[in-house]
């Protein structure tokens, strides 16, 4: 069984023009930030277990950023897992907001 949860998606903040190299940097820190959340709730050796996903949409006025974390092996409890990829997420968004804010931000 895979489970998927989709986040709520970040759109425009007062960002400055971002380029394709700010996308790219922006990409690489969501993955490090989900993954190390992901980290936080799950032993390292089945962090592997999950694939992030990072969509980024900059191609209107508003930046869209949106992460998926699917597992890739059959849960031992559906629930949990369940509610363990919400809060990653949630922190990963929390801690992506505040990354755009002081390293995006005009």
């Amino acid at each position: 069984m895979n489970e998927e949860n989709q986040s709520d998606k970040i759109t425009n903040l007062g960002l400055k023009k971002l380029s394709e190299e700010d996308i790219e940097k922006i990409s690489e820190e969501i993955y490090e930030l989900a993954r190390s959340n992901l980290h936080k709730r799950v032993p390292e050796s089945k962090v592997d277990f999950y694939d992030i996903v990072i969509d980024i949409d900059n191609s209107t006025k508003n930046l869209q950023i949106s992460v998926d974390i699917i597992r890739n092996v059959e849960p031992e409890k559906v629930n949990s897992e369940e509610e363990l990829i919400k809060e990653t997420l949630a922190e990963t968004f929390s801690d992506l907001e505040k990354l755009l804010e002081e390293k995006f931000t005009s």
